[in-house]
C-alpha cells in the first residue's frame, strides 16, 4: 500500500481495510501510528486503526510492545482526536509492567504529561472506568 498520509484515499482505504481485518495492512497500520503523521484526516484515521487494531487481529508481543511505545509517545503531547480510542486498545492489551511506567508518568514534572497519564492510567481499572474519565474530561 502506498504510504502517503496526506493522501486522504490512501487514509480511506488503510482504515477500511483495518476495520475489515485484512492481514497484509497490519504493518502499514502500525507504521502509520508510529509516524504520527498530522495532516487533514489522519486524527479520523488514527482513531479508526486504534479502535480496530485490538478488535480484528492477532497481535503478537513485538507488535505490542510497538503499541506501547506509541501509547507512551502519546502522553508527550497534547490531546488529539484519537488519544481516547488509543486508551481503549491500550487498556485491552497492556501488561502490569506497561501500567506501572504510566503509573510512574502521572508523577512527571511535566503536569502536561502527567495528566494525560492520568487519564491513560484510569483504563487500568478497566475500560468502564477509563470511558467514565472520558466522559468526564470531554464535558469539562
Amino acid at each position: 500500500m502506498n504510504r502517503d498520509y496526506s493522501d486522504a484515499r490512501y487514509l480511506i482505504r488503510l482504515s477500511s481495510a483495518v476495520q475489515r481485518g485484512d492481514a497484509h495492512v497490519l504493518e502499514d497500520a502500525i507504521r502509520f501510528l508510529e509516524a504520527d503523521p498530522l495532516s487533514f484526516r489522519t486524527g479520523y484515521a488514527k482513531e479508526h486503526v486504534w479502535k480496530y487494531l485490538v478488535r480484528r487481529y492477532t497481535l503478537d508481543i513485538t507488535t505490542i510492545e510497538r503499541l506501547y511505545t506509541i501509547a507512551l509517545h502519546n502522553l508527550e503531547r497534547p490531546i488529539r482526536r484519537e488519544f481516547w480510542s488509543m486508551c481503549n486498545a491500550i487498556a485491552r492489551l497492556a501488561n502490569k509492567a506497561f501500567w506501572q511506567r504510566v503509573l510512574e508518568l502521572t508523577s512527571s514534572e511535566r503536569i502536561d504529561v502527567a495528566k494525560r497519564a492520568q487519564y491513560l492510567y484510569i483504563y487500568s481499572q478497566g475500560l468502564e472506568a477509563g470511558e467514565r474519565m472520558h466522559q468526564y474530561v470531554s464535558a469539562a
